[in-house]
């Protein structure tokens, strides 16, 4: 199997490569992780191999707005797994910044219309009540319980194993499992970014 980037944001602190597996294209980008794995980005190295472990990663997926006054909370939260010691590894938080907010007076500038319509994609196939932020979704489904909990669910064993090779930006990659209709999906996962919000319900703070 091939793959290739996603978008990475320019202004970042460290980037991730990730790689995960999905049963389909006709469902959500990223949605169903059989395997994780990582490789911290260095211009200098020309080729990479690399290595899953045997276990399916936790997917936690915050939907946000820099427009939203409910957000920082939730991003707080976000942002605090980077400390996490299963990070990238066993655990892959992401923020998808919706576009439905940008009305209130200040455009998010991470904010797209495909990340609006993961969102309700999840809505409409029964995995979430309502469309919302801020919103968490775990591996899939509606997640609320983010505030009271001290640890994070674990992802199951025996998910199989991704072998795949990095080679001037381009992937190659190999399942242990063979099944029809797998989509490679790999994107590049940036952290330490802050934004200066000018209007709207948060002017005058700094939100990731």
């Amino acid at each position: 199997m091939a793959g290739k980037f996603f978008r990475c944001y320019a202004k970042v602190s460290i980037c991730i490569l990730f790689v995960g597996l999905a049963l389909s294209k006709k469902f959500i980008f990223m949605r169903l992780f059989l395997l994780f794995s990582t490789l911290i980005l260095n211009t200098q190295v020309i080729a990479q191999d690399f290595k899953s472990k045997n276990t399916k990663a936790t997917l936690i997926e915050l939907y946000t707005s820099q427009g939203c006054s409910s957000c920082p909370p939730a991003e707080k939260w976000l942002n605090q797994l980077t400390a996490n010691k299963n990070l990238w590894q066993d655990l892959v938080p992401l923020a998808f910044h919706v576009d439905y907010w940008d009305y209130l007076g200040w455009h998010d500038v991470y904010a797209r219309s495909e990340y609006s319509k993961r969102q309700r994609d999840y809505y409409t196939q029964g995995k979430t009540t309502a469309v919302y932020t801020p919103g968490f979704v775990l591996n899939g489904k509606q997640w609320t319980a983010w505030r009271f909990l001290s640890s994070i669910p674990s992802g199951s064993s025996d998910a199989g194993i991704i072998k795949a090779n990095l080679t001037n930006n381009k992937i190659q990659a190999e399942y242990s499992k063979p099944q029809k209709n797998l989509q490679l999906n790999v994107a590049l996962l940036g952290f330490g970014i802050k934004t200066k919000i000018h209007r709207g319900e948060n002017a005058g703070t700094n939100l990731p």
